[in-house]
């Protein structure tokens, strides 16, 4: 029996609404790959707080020393971030690109497929941060819309196979029509992500204001802050994998070529129940 792909465009709380049960559906996958990804901030983060103790005991807190080991620790910090990013956001729009076409993935297939596009992804998302650098301290708002109008740049470098120029033509005609959109939606997602980041953020500052020992301080103002990006980054990787798809079922008719390619794996995976739509409902 062949496994029914309903695939239609949708609205703005509809797209809402199938992101949230997506990230719920597959939290433990999404978290998986974001935690694989920050392993190495996460033992940077933990090194420090080993470091700051140590450094506060032996009168060096604020020397030249100390100052020349952290700039040293956050230009190397930097470098992992940048490397990171790129790998985490790779596996995540591989990850649940297909958990939204109802096909099983691991954790591993998902960074296999983010090494192989590695350096697309990371040229293509170099020149666009870059881009909306420049934008912001320009006047911020070019910086926003360059932000917008690459939106669907991850999916596009990821599930296309195009190189990093062409990716970047890609991502932006395919928006063209729907920018209004992708705002609304990024807004959301900085809103949901900003709450939970000012509220550690106000935390933090209220232990450092207490006088608290430098090993406290590292936590609640590094370790904790990463551990709920972990959790809440992969959020925004979700609402983007679902405007890709929506767009291009509305400019090319994607649901119909999705379920011609499809039939011979439906057919492969015959044993499994239908459901309404895939990787997001269970079937019942």
């Amino acid at each position: 029996m062949n496994q029914q792909l309903l695939f239609e465009p949708l609205s703005f709380g509809m797209m809402l609404d199938r992101t949230f049960r997506l990230y719920l559906n597959n939290i433990w996958l999404m978290l998986s790959i974001a935690l694989i990804a920050n392993m190495p901030l996460i033992l940077i983060t933990l090194v420090s707080l080993g470091f700051a103790p140590g450094m506060a005991q032996a009168g060096l807190g604020d020397g030249p020393l100390f100052w020349f080991l952290i700039t040293l620790g956050g230009l190397g910090t930097l470098a992992v971030t940048i490397l990171v990013m790129t790998l985490s956001t790779g596996a995540a729009t591989y990850a649940i690109s297909n958990r939204y076409l109802g096909r099983d993935v691991t954790v591993s297939d998902c960074y296999k497929a983010a090494f192989s596009r590695f350096g697309a992804l990371f040229w293509a998302q170099l020149v666009v941060g870059l881009l909306t650098l420049l934008g912001t301290l320009l006047c911020i708002i070019p910086g926003i819309y360059v932000a917008v109008i690459y939106m669907l740049l991850v999916p596009v470098v990821m599930l296309e196979g195009q190189g990093a120029s062409d990716s970047r033509a890609r991502a932006n005609k395919l928006l063209e029509d729907y920018r209004w959109v992708g705002f609304g939606l990024a807004v959301i997602y900085a809103l949901v992500s900003g709450s939970f980041s000012g509220g550690i953020h106000f935390a933090s500052v209220m232990f450092v204001m207490a006088d608290l020992p430098p090993a406290l301080i590292v936590v609640t103002t590094d370790f904790i802050p990463l551990l709920v990006e972990i959790v809440i980054t992969p959020l925004a990787s979700i609402g983007i994998i679902v405007l890709y798809y929506d767009c291009r079922i509305r400019k090319e008719g994607y649901d119909l070529e999705l379920m011609a390619e499809n039939l011979n794996y439906f057919d492969l995976n015959s044993s499994h129940e239908p459901n309404v739509t895939p990787g997001v409902d269970s079937p019942e």
